[in-house]
């Protein structure tokens, strides 16, 4: 049967008879994870101070019984990540005193400096087969450089006139960023100096991971294909607004609780703010173009709704490359059947 961490989303295992140390980690490693969570700056609660305390102790202790335990040799690599996490939430469990003035504060730098160690025991976890959700933890720039990377991209698709320069530039761009992808995985040098140049808009697992950006132009390839810059305006802007949008009011607002995760009010804005924000940039670009303008919006309300379901639904594969995929897709068909 397939566990389920705190927050809904499920993960698998497999080899379960080899995969002692991993199987032994995985709920502990959910529960941090909820911990983290729980202590991110949109969904603290000052009743949260009650309790984080303990749940840290239960960690910690669940921690040194799993060290002790003696696995076999293929789990070396492992065991010393959980050992160097282990001892970071050790160091930190002396100084997070509940009577110290500054403790949110306190608690805030816990939550930042613990996430790159959580995210290399779950990168660990997955080379056995074992996957825990990564976390995405609230991050504004990361969230206004999504939107400017939509803003960008909407400008360059108005300006170029041809198709295939449009596909050639961004062919280039989506290569780039693949060899980067590989390079970095052979050399962490390289994998450090990446990740400290963009650490202002990164999350902790793209460290291990294949980041958003290069998923972002693998799909901004693949809609470039159409040849039709209203389609690739429609994708780009859903996923830079609405993905966005939907994080910022999920982790605040979020309650009602849907697939993997997600929130009612989450998917909602995404909709909401994606198909407004898309309607405002392309019915003055592409409004007196070969479509009339009501099937335009019925296409970017179409495609936005498209989006925000596969927002939803991706676990594996990024969002990034999801949404803006879907989005197109069903605008494309709308505007052919349209038509």
């Amino acid at each position: 049967m397939p566990a389920i961490c705190s927050n809904g989303t499920q993960f698998f295992s497999g080899s379960l008879m080899n995969n002692s140390l991993a199987l032994d980690s995985r709920d502990l490693m959910c529960e941090l994870r909820q911990l983290l969570i729980d202590l991110d700056p949109a969904t603290w609660r000052a009743e949260l101070q009650q309790n984080a305390h303990l749940r840290l102790h239960r960690i910690r202790q669940d921690l040194r019984e799993l060290l002790v335990t003696d696995y076999r040799e293929r789990f070396a690599t492992l065991r010393s990540h959980i050992e160097e996490l282990a001892e970071q939430i050790e160091a930190y469990y002396v100084r997070l005193d509940a009577s110290t003035a500054d403790l949110r504060a306190r608690w805030s730098t816990f939550r930042k400096e613990v996430q790159p160690r959580f995210e290399l025991v779950v990168a660990g976890l997955r080379d056995h087969s074992v996957h825990v959700p990564s976390l995405r933890p609230t991050n504004y720039t990361r969230n206004l450089f999504h939107v400017g990377n939509a803003a960008v991209a909407a400008v360059a698709i108005a300006l170029l006139s041809s198709a295939t320069v449009m596909t050639a530039m961004i062919a280039t761009i989506a290569g780039t960023a693949w060899t980067l992808e590989y390079l970095r995985r052979d050399d962490p040098r390289l994998n450090t100096w990446l990740m400290a140049l963009f650490s202002k808009v990164s999350h902790p697992h793209e460290a291990f991971r294949v980041n958003s950006a290069t998923w972002f132009s693998t799909a901004l390839l693949i809609v470039s294909l159409t040849g039709d810059p209203l389609i690739m305006t429609i994708s780009v802007v859903i996923l830079g607004v609405g993905d966005p949008a939907a994080a910022i009011v999920g982790r605040r607002f979020g309650r009602l609780r849907l697939a993997n995760g997600r929130s009612l009010e989450g998917t909602l804005a995404f909709v909401l703010f994606g198909a407004l924000a898309t309607l405002a940039v392309v019915l003055p670009l592409y409004g007196d173009d070969a479509y009339p303008w009501p099937l335009i919006a019925m296409a970017i309300l179409a495609a936005t709704v498209a989006g925000s379901i596969a927002e939803m639904f991706s676990r594996r594969i990024d969002d990034n490359l999801t949404i803006a995929v879907a989005s197109a897709a069903v605008a494309w068909g709308v505007l052919a059947i349209g038509l």
